[in-house]
């Protein structure tokens, strides 16, 4: 348990505060599903593999809609900013 728990502050600091170009990008999504797998097999084990993967299927198309309204509207951050930082 202690060593998962080293290994996800070791990956989480490194996403955190090294920047990342953009050709590096599948990197970036690789640490956040490392980070995310936990979750997900807590969600599993709590509601069962059907339920499990349900939610865990709505949850990400809602969080992929919330990510690209913001990217497409600006909101909550302006367009200059955000746009900035996809170059």
């Amino acid at each position: 348990m202690w060593i998962t728990a080293v290994a996800l502050v070791i990956v989480a600091f490194f996403v955190a505060n090294i920047n990342i170009s953009s050709e590096m990008a599948s990197i970036s999504a690789l640490f956040i599903i490392i980070l995310a797998i936990p979750s997900f097999i807590a969600m599993i084990i709590w509601l069962g593999w059907k339920k499990g993967l349900i939610s865990i299927i709505i949850l990400s198309i809602y969080t992929l809609s919330i990510e690209t309204f913001a990217i497409i509207t600006g909101f909550p951050t302006h367009h200059s900013i955000t746009l900035n930082l996809l170059e």
